[in-house]
């Protein structure tokens, strides 16, 4: 397996074709293998292709409920994670 890399998923969007799904049908986008390893990257901000790192954020407490400090987002569980915006959740504060 080759290097991981940060590559620009908008620009291979812009390269999706039509592919079929199992029945045949041409619902599915997708893009061709040889244009993901040819796909531009991009630089890596830290330096270790393996060690990205994410945004931070808190879980802010309310009446109803819990929201991400970074995106807003309502939920009812406090999970590591954002499932809106992905940011890496620290320890929760009341509102």
């Amino acid at each position: 397996m080759s290097e991981v890399r940060l590559i620009d998923a908008n620009a291979l969007e812009k390269l999706a074709i039509p592919c079929e799904t199992h029945n045949g049908a041409l619902t599915e986008l997708c893009v061709p293998l040889y244009q993901i390893r040819n796909a531009p990257t991009l630089p890596n901000p830290c330096g270790n292709p393996c060690n990205f790192t994410r945004p931070t954020g808190k879980w802010i407490e309310s009446e109803i409920g819990h929201h991400c400090s970074r995106c807003g987002m309502y939920g009812w569980f406090e999970y590591n994670f954002c499932p809106k915006c992905g940011a890496r959740m620290e320890e929760a504060e009341d509102e």
